[in-house]
């Protein structure tokens, strides 16, 4: 830059011709200051919105009968690699086959 600076002078503004050199002004696929400040406002409420409405979670109960919890925890069952699905499956049958048990998957949720 210094070598440049030297040779040209001060660096002109983006688009302004230098002497025997010019640039087109290029579109940017970057989105304006304002409309992302926007969103980022929209997504900070959504999320907020979102995290307070989990914080707790109100459940309520139908009957007085016992209820069993069986909690499960991330279990990411859109990886191939990372949900053990014949563990996932025996858990589930668990559930299925035992009067009053629920399954809770606890996983993870970012904010």
């Amino acid at each position: 830059m210094d070598v440049a600076r030297n040779r040209l002078g001060d660096v002109p503004d983006y688009g302004e011709p230098i002497e025997g050199f010019s640039s087109p002004e290029l579109p940017t696929d970057e989105m304006p200051t304002d409309e992302l400040i926007e969103l980022m406002k929209r997504r900070y409420s959504t999320r907020k919105n979102t995290k307070d409405a989990r914080d707790p979670i109100p459940i309520k109960m139908k009957s007085n009968d016992p209820v069993g919890l069986l909690m499960f925890g991330d279990i990411h069952v859109d990886s191939p690699l990372k949900c053990n699905w014949p563990e996932l499956d025996r858990c589930v049958s668990i559930c299925e086959s035992t009067e009053g048990m629920r399954g809770v998957s606890l996983g993870e949720y970012s904010y």
